[in-house]
């Protein structure tokens, strides 16, 4: 739950640019208001951003109440409302079982996945059925100065190192 947690917490800060007291503000108002321990980690109700206000759409309800700002406890009405659980894998259990980190589409439109599985390879990013780390594969077209002879050496696509350079390029460049 603390994973998915700061998931949201980051796509909040890094996507929608949302304050980190407003972020507290929310948890807090889900928590002692709704009674709700992990507002951001659940599939029985959504929390999403409107302008720099986060909002929670209850179990069963259709209109998002505010958890921040003046407005809190009140119903919002906008239409257009940002979500971010849409690249967590769930199973028929509602149980978290991963998270699609990055998407790769191809030259030929083929989509490749960077995934995270928290019982698979440590929960390092995996690309997409090649069971090698977006790491190991990146640090080896760096090694070998070409996606291609990589991709050679560990018998994989060429495109599945190119999403896996993609990634840590992304990576390394939101860490910076």
């Amino acid at each position: 739950m603390e994973f998915v947690e700061a998931v949201a917490i980051r796509s909040f800060r890094v996507n929608y640019n949302v304050p980190l007291p407003k972020i507290r503000e929310a948890i807090e108002e889900a928590k002692n208001q709704y009674g709700i321990e992990y507002p951001f980690a659940s599939k029985l109700h959504k929390v999403s951003v409107i302008g720099k206000s986060l909002v929670i759409t209850l179990q069963g309800e259709n209109n998002p109440l505010h958890l921040t700002g003046k407005d809190k406890r009140q119903q919002e009405m906008k239409p257009c409302i940002q979500e971010y659980l849409r690249d967590f894998i769930w199973d028929t259990n509602d149980a978290l079982i991963g998270y699609r980190a990055f998407q790769h589409v191809t030259e030929d439109s083929k989509i490749i996945d960077i995934l995270m599985h928290p019982r698979r390879n440590f929960g390092a990013p995996i690309v997409g059925n090649t069971g090698y780390s977006a790491e190991t594969l990146w640090q080896a077209a760096l090694a070998e100065g070409d996606e291609k002879r990589a991709a050679m050496y560990y018998g994989v696509e060429p495109e599945s190192v190119m999403a896996a350079v993609r990634y840590c390029e992304e990576i390394k460049q939101t860490a910076a």
